[in-house]
């Protein structure tokens, strides 16, 4: 019973079989989009998006062949689940302000600290699904892709301290190992990761120089307020090190100038 290429489906012609191409997945999103603007006048614009939305399908969203992480191949059925890139809300607000100071005056004072623009973009999400895997092929398909057995709802609080959070971010104790020789019970995309919230800004003037030389000057902030995002959980049962625990979070705080000469 164990030896893997003798219970191959094509065995004995073939052993393992790399890849195969298809085009008969399956997805679905639905939304609702809302999208608010207010054009430029009296010295700023405005526009707000916000989505609700759910996604569907059965594989991964990346194009790369050999990335339909199926669990069993004979049974498609059972990785049919939230797409990798469900968000299910999302609100995105972007402006441009050009700061009253100064503005439109012909002194050197108003070349200088007049005609600044103050632009941002905030960004807020939920998280992304994940996917808890076995770690081993303890269903002796030479797969590798198992997926455990689900004791229970394995949801904790979010509101609580963040260090719980961390260490903890889902109960793992609601899933154990697959038997030996059979596929797990628990879902793909069954669990949903932290979300984000993030103030990008920028600061930026063109000085007039002399006719058709400007001088463009921008200061950028990206997550201004230095935002802890964090990354989803380890999801492998077998890495007990970082198991259910956040390892890792996007960028901190970014500044970078620019200063660009237009003739």
């Amino acid at each position: 019973l164990r030896n893997t290429n003798e219970r191959r489906i094509f065995a004995p012609a073939f052993a393992s079989v790399a890849n195969a191409f298809s085009t008969s997945g399956i997805s679905s999103y639905h939304a609702l989009q809302i999208v608010g603007q207010k054009r430029f006048s009296k010295g700023y614009t405005l526009q707000v998006a916000y989505s609700h939305a759910k996604s569907i399908d059965e594989a991964g969203t990346s194009e790369v062949a050999d990335n339909w992480p199926l669990q069993n191949p004979s049974n498609r059925r059972a990785d049919r689940g939230l797409g990798d890139f469900d968000i299910r809300n999302r609100l995105v607000a972007s402006g441009l302000w050009e700061l009253p100071i100064l503005r439109g005056q012909k002194t050197l004072m108003g070349k200088v600290l007049g005609g600044w623009q103050l632009a941002g973009i905030l960004n807020v999400e939920d998280g992304t699904p994940f996917t808890v895997v076995s770690g081993v092929d303890r269903s002796i398909q030479g797969i590798g892709r198992d997926r455990p057995d689900l004791l229970g709802d394995p949801k904790l609080l979010t509101d609580r301290p963040k260090a719980d959070r961390l260490a903890r971010y889902f109960d793992t104790s609601k899933f154990a190992l697959n038997r030996e020789g059979q596929f797990g019970n628990a879902g793909r995309n069954i669990l949903i990761g932290p979300g984000s919230a993030e103030v990008d800004l920028a600061l930026q003037k063109t000085f007039a120089i002399m006719e058709q030389k400007t001088l463009h000057f921008r200061w950028d902030v990206f997550n201004a307020l230095n935002r802890a995002n964090f990354s989803n959980p380890g999801t492998s049962l077998s890495s007990s090190g970082s198991f259910g625990k956040i390892t890792s979070a996007g960028q901190g705080r970014i500044m970078q100038l620019s200063l660009t000469f237009k003739f």
